[in-house]
C-alpha cells in the first residue's frame, strides 16, 4: 500500500492541504500519515523573567492531538493515522518520510515572500529541499499566482 505524509500546522492552509491529500489517497488506494511538528519556543527577553516552556510546550501539544484527531476524522474509510512529534518540523517530517518510505508528502505553504523565507526558514521548502519522495505543495487561500 502506498503512504502520503501530509505535514499540518493546523493554519487555514490545511483544509486545502487535507482535501489534495484525500484525493491523492483515494486515487492511489494509499493510506495517509498525518503528521504535526510543535518546536519548542524560543524565547529572548531582556529581563530575569523566567518561562516555563515545558508548559507552553504540553499546551501546544494537547491542542495539536485535538486537531490530528478533527482532521483524520474527515478522511473517512481512507486508512490513516496521526503522527504528533516535537522539534524541527523539517528533521521530523522528513524522518517520518523515511520510517514509513512514503510515496508523496503533501504540505501547505502560506504564500510568504523570499525574503521572509531568507530570514525565517520555510518549513515547506526544506521538505522539498529534503523529502526522498516527490512532494505537493498546496498553496494558502487567497495566494497570487506567480506570472
Amino acid at each position: 500500500m502506498k503512504t502520503i505524509i501530509v505535514a499540518l500546522d493546523f493554519s487555514p492552509t490545511t483544509k486545502p492541504v487535507m482535501v489534495q491529500a484525500a484525493k491523492l489517497a483515494h486515487d492511489l488506494n494509499a493510506r495517509v500519515v498525518l503528521v504535526n511538528v510543535v518546536e519548542t519556543p524560543v524565547f529572548v527577553a531582556d529581563t530575569m523573567t523566567v518561562v516555563n516552556t515545558g508548559d507552553i510546550v504540553a499546551e501546544m501539544e494537547k491542542y495539536a492531538a485535538h486537531q490530528l484527531k478533527k482532521w483524520q476524522s474527515k478522511l473517512g474509510k481512507i486508512p490513516s493515522l496521526t503522527l504528533q512529534l516535537t522539534g524541527c518540523p523539517v528533521s521530523q517530517i522528513v524522518a517520518q518520510v523515511k520510517k514509513y518510505h512514503a510515496d508523496y508528502v503533501v504540505i501547505g505553504t502560506h504564500g510568504h515572500t523570499a525574503f521572509y523565507d531568507l530570514l525565517i526558514g520555510s518549513t515547506t521548502s526544506g521538505v522539498v529541499k529534503r523529502a526522498l519522495c516527490p512532494v505537493i505543495v498546496v498553496a494558502a487561500p487567497g495566494s497570487k499566482k506567480p506570472r
